[in-house]
C-alpha cells in the first residue's frame, strides 16, 4: 500500500512540474500571468506530501484538466487569466452582430437623402471615421464596432456581461426597445422647444421609418441641436441668432420626417 501511494505521489509531482512548465509558457508566449490566481493549481509540495490516496487522485484530477490542451486562457487588461472558450463564444457573439448590421445596412445603403443631396451609404462613408478609438459611433446608427482583444476588458467577470450585451443587441426585442427610447427622447425635446407638431409627426412613422431615419439621417442631430439652441435662448444676448438656427434645425427635421414618412421599405427591412 506505502509503495502504491508513492508512485501515485510521485505522478502527481510530475504533473506538478507539468503544470509549471504550463504556467511559464502561458506568461512568455500568451501574455497570462497564471501565478497566484484562483486558476493557478499548484500547491505546495509539502502539504501533497501528507495527501491521502483519496486526495492525491482528486488532485490529479485537477492537475490534469488544467494541463490539458483543450484548457487555455488569454490575458485581460491586466494579464490575469480568463477562459479562452469563454473569449470565443464573446468573438461569435461579435461576429454575428456584425453580420447583422452589415446585411441590415446593405438593405438600405441606396436609399437616396434629397435633403442631403446624397445616399444614406454616401452619407455614412463621409461621416464614419476611418481609425475609430473606441466603441461609442461618431454618428447615431448602428455599425461595426472595431474588433475588441482581450486586454480591453477588464477581468473574466466583465467579459461574460459584454457576451451577453452583445446577444442581446442582435435581438429584435432590444431594436425595438432602442426605437422606443429614442421615441420618447424626441417626444421630450419636442416638448422643451414648444413643438408638439413634431412629437405628432414622428408618431406618424413606422418603427422602420423611424429607424432609419434616427440611425441614419441627421435628424438625432437637428435634436441636439434644438435643446442647445433653446437653452442657449433663455441664456445668451444672441436670441436673434440663436432662435435662427433653432428654427433651421426644426426645417431640416421637419423635412427629414416628411422623407421617411413617404419611404417605402417593405422587402428592405
Amino acid at each position: 500500500m506505502a509503495r502504491e501511494i508513492d508512485e501515485l505521489r510521485a505522478k502527481v509531482m510530475a504533473r506538478h512540474k507539468a503544470a509549471t512548465r504550463k504556467v511559464s509558457r502561458l506568461k512568455n508566449v500568451v501574455g497570462v500571468e497564471v501565478s497566484g490566481t484562483k486558476v493557478d493549481p499548484r500547491r505546495s509540495p509539502a502539504k501533497i506530501r501528507h495527501y491521502t490516496t483519496a486526495q492525491l487522485n482528486t488532485y490529479m484530477r485537477e492537475l490534469d484538466t488544467f494541463t490539458s490542451r483543450s484548457t487555455q486562457f488569454v490575458p485581460d487588461a491586466r494579464r490575469k487569466p480568463m477562459s479562452a472558450d469563454k473569449w470565443h463564444t464573446y468573438q461569435k457573439a461579435e461576429l454575428a452582430y456584425n453580420q447583422k448590421v452589415k446585411s441590415d445596412f446593405s438593405r438600405i445603403e441606396d436609399i437616396y437623402v434629397p435633403r442631403l443631396g446624397m445616399t444614406i451609404g454616401e452619407r455614412m462613408d463621409m461621416v464614419t471615421p476611418k481609425h475609430r478609438q473606441a466603441y461609442n459611433p461618431a454618428v447615431n446608427a448602428p455599425y461595426e464596432p472595431p474588433t475588441r482583444k482581450p486586454t480591453n476588458v477588464m477581468s473574466e467577470k466583465a467579459l461574460e456581461k459584454l457576451t451577453a450585451a452583445m446577444v442581446k443587441r442582435g435581438t429584435p426585442e432590444h431594436n425595438k426597445q432602442l426605437i422606443l427610447d429614442a421615441r420618447e427622447q424626441f417626444s421630450l425635446m419636442a416638448e422643451v422647444i414648444n413643438e408638439p407638431e413634431l412629437r405628432d409627426r414622428i408618431s406618424e412613422l413606422t418603427d422602420t421609418q423611424f429607424w432609419v431615419a434616427w440611425n441614419y439621417t441627421p435628424l438625432p442631430t437637428a435634436l441636439g441641436m434644438w435643446y442647445d439652441m433653446a437653452q442657449a435662448i433663455l441664456n445668451s444676448k444672441e436670441q436673434a441668432h440663436h432662435a435662427g438656427v433653432l428654427r433651421n434645425s426644426v426645417r431640416e427635421a421637419n423635412e427629414l420626417i416628411a422623407w421617411a414618412k413617404s419611404l417605402d421599405l417593405s422587402g428592405r427591412l
